[in-house]
């Protein structure tokens, strides 16, 4: 065989299978890349909701906390009512 059919082949495959396969890749990178650098934006949103979120839970275990105390409270003076001692 001589060069320039070596060449020829070479270039034909080329033509054939590797131009669409570095199209496909590039094309998969730069979908990648906007799925990347779109999220950014959204997990800055979310980690703003996380933040509200966790400001609200403790929140509300201060309420509970609150809430158990009193009612502690009301137990505890109704027990002494029922034995008879009256503060």
């Amino acid at each position: 065989m001589e060069i320039e059919s070596v060449i020829g082949v070479l270039t034909g495959f080329g033509l054939v299978v590797v131009v669409p396969l570095v199209a496909i890749m590039l094309a998969h990178q730069r979908r990648m890349a906007a799925l990347i650098h779109g999220d950014q934006g959204q997990n800055s949103k979310l980690a703003e909701r996380i933040d509200r979120l966790q400001v609200e839970v403790e929140e509300l275990r201060g309420l509970v906390t609150d809430q158990v105390l009193r009612i502690d409270d009301q137990r505890a003076r109704v027990n002494r009512l029922g034995q008879g001692d009256e503060r």
